[in-house]
């Protein structure tokens, strides 16, 4: 299996070689035109090869994949194709592979295949959906509908017992909204996620679950812009089991009787964000407000942070006829909203950035931020409090010239972070609390020759209680171009050195790990236009516990441009 799955890559390489010098006297590069039809993009191939020793493989030994993203137009008709497949798809987790097609037409977009709609911050956003999509955005009315599978069903073998087994996952969402003269816009946006029960077949005691959104988006442009306010809230109703017969509890708001069936435990609740933005000339203010209840669930996002509110405002100025810069945010956040944990995380943050140009070649950066994260009790039943402080101050100075056509630059970076923590359990108090310095210094030379050359050196110092650390790395990087840049060779080479020295109640001898990094990149130019790449990572991972290790991965890859 394996020989036949590289014997098609490899002959596909060749196709597609053997395709790019046919296509020459068509183009070099700058797309086609045949006819009526006007057609361009990329098209290409790679194949991995990986090896490893000392440690388990962390990837497959090897693997190809073929990409193509390309554009066409012919008759009024617009058509982009996005494709990636590869030999790493696996049945037993989501799907790697992504193919899409779309179709365009004046003010009508329809697209097949993976696509990934993005309606709202809290009902669909960054879920790949294997459907189809269709956009309509005639004069200031905007419509859109997709459906389609956003989670396959993957059931565990015999010789994958670990593997958590999930249903064919479905997603229905439409949307709706009006545009008012690029100064306001308001959507209503609904979504159907449901599981498949039959995608598994028999056997599997597994729960099913349904979800529903309705959500509304809008957006206020006034005083001629520079005042910008939108905002997005979305009302959930989810069940975590719809083998449960439909219950009548009337809890569930009636807009969602359309969409799903309330049973026996069916919850509903909402999140939203409001945001209010102010400009004038060199200054900004931006506030922002974001609630989501603690039952919050949404099937058509990635993942859900629910039980969680925050505030900040962040003011931002230039002055000194913009020399210099000053940045401010401060920000809240809080969970326990209703107020029935028995302890409470509040979270703050401040912070202050500045970027002053003092020269044409001299420019300074600072930063600070105040993090302070709290656990506070709410109930005698909890009895632990803590306090988590820490302080980062970074100031960077960076020197940038030109010697004749020879550039030049150099920066340096130096950060410093405070960290404290009390612990109270009871009527017992226990601190921790480490300091971390780290420096980093540059240099950046380019000849008129092309050629590039970085190194670059870093000192890290980590100071606490139980251990001192100490880290030196070394990285040196170049780069160059030949032949008329039809060819470009860049290499990377890196040490670092980590030390650990334990004391207090610890007793053991120090600790000591070397690593070892190389990238080595090449490029050449095809003469007819397309390009292929050559890139080899290697690292070595010597000392520490004892486990040495080497890792060493190859990419060949050939892009065709047309």
């Amino acid at each position: 299996m394996v020989r036949s799955i590289w014997r098609f890559f490899l002959g596909l390489a060749a196709a597609l070689l053997l395709s790019a010098y046919a296509l020459t006297a068509l183009g070099q590069g700058t797309g086609y035109n045949i006819g009526p039809v006007s057609v361009s993009g990329s098209v290409g191939f790679s194949s991995e090869l990986y090896s490893v020793s000392g440690i388990q493989a962390r990837r497959p030994w090897g693997a190809g994949r073929i990409f193509a993203n390309a554009a066409a137009s012919a008759y009024g008709l617009r058509y982009n194709l996005d494709l990636n497949i590869s030999t790493e798809e696996s049945s037993l987790r989501q799907n790697f592979n992504q193919i899409g097609l779309q179709v365009s037409y004046k003010w009508l977009s329809v697209a097949a295949g993976d696509v990934r709609p993005n309606f709202s911050q809290y009902s669909l956003n960054g879920v790949n959906v294997r459907g189809g999509l269709v956009v309509a955005v005639p004069g200031p009315l905007l419509f859109s509908m997709t459906a389609g599978r956003s989670q396959r069903a993957i059931k565990p073998g015999a010789d994958d017992p670990f593997v958590r087994p999930v249903y064919d996952r479905w997603l229905y969402a439409g949307r709706v909204g009006y545009r008012h003269s690029g100064n306001a816009h308001v959507q209503l946006i609904t979504t159907y996620v449901n599981d498949s029960e039959s995608s598994l077949g028999p056997g599997l005691d597994l729960a099913a679950a349904e979800n529903a959104t309705i959500s509304t988006l809008f957006g206020l442009q006034l005083l001629e812009r520079r005042l910008g306010i939108d905002g997005t809230a979305t009302w959930s109703a989810y069940t975590s089991d719809t083998r449960i017969g439909s219950g009548t509890g009337g809890s569930l708001p009636g807009l969602f009787a359309p969409l799903m069936t309330e049973r026996p435990g069916t919850s509903n609740d909402y999140a939203g964000r409001l945001s209010i933005r102010y400009s004038e000339g060199g200054y900004s203010v931006i506030t922002s407000y974001e609630r989501v209840q603690p039952g919050f669930i949404s099937l058509g996002l990635p993942h859900t942070r629910s039980d969680q509110e925050t505030w900040s405002v962040r003011p931002q100025g230039f002055f000194m006829d913009r020399k210099l810069r000053l940045g401010l945010d401060y920000g809240q956040s809080r969970n326990n909203l209703l107020d029935n944990l028995t302890s409470t995380t509040r979270r703050q943050n401040m912070g202050l950035t500045t970027q002053s140009r003092i020269s044409e070649k001299l420019t300074l950066s600072t930063a600070y931020r105040l993090l302070v994260n709290r656990i506070i009790p709410e109930s005698p039943v909890s009895t632990v409090s803590m306090r988590q402080t820490t302080h980062n101050i970074t100031i960077s100075p960076s020197y940038n010239w030109r010697s004749g056509q020879t550039t030049h630059g150099m920066l340096l970076s130096t950060n410093l972070q405070l960290f404290d923590m009390r612990r109270t359990a009871q009527t017992v108090t226990t601190t921790s609390d480490f300091t971390n310095i780290v420096t980093t210094a540059s240099y950046s030379l380019t000849l008129p020759s092309g050629l590039s050359i970085s190194p670059a050196a870093n000192l890290l110092f980590s100071l606490s209680d139980e251990t001192d650390i100490t880290s030196v790395g070394l990285n040196v990087s170049a780069s160059q171009s030949f032949l008329n840049r039809l060819v470009t060779f860049g290499v990377n080479a890196g040490y670092t050195s980590n030390e650990t020295k334990f004391k207090g109640v610890i007793s053991r001898d120090p600790l000591s790990t070397q690593q070892f990094t190389m990238n080595v990149n090449a490029g050449y130019r095809l003469p007819f236009g397309d390009y292929l790449r050559l890139s080899v990572r290697g690292l070595h991972n010597a000392g520490g516990t004892g486990v040495d290790f080497s890792e060493l991965q190859a990419v060949l890859q050939l892009t065709h441009q047309f």
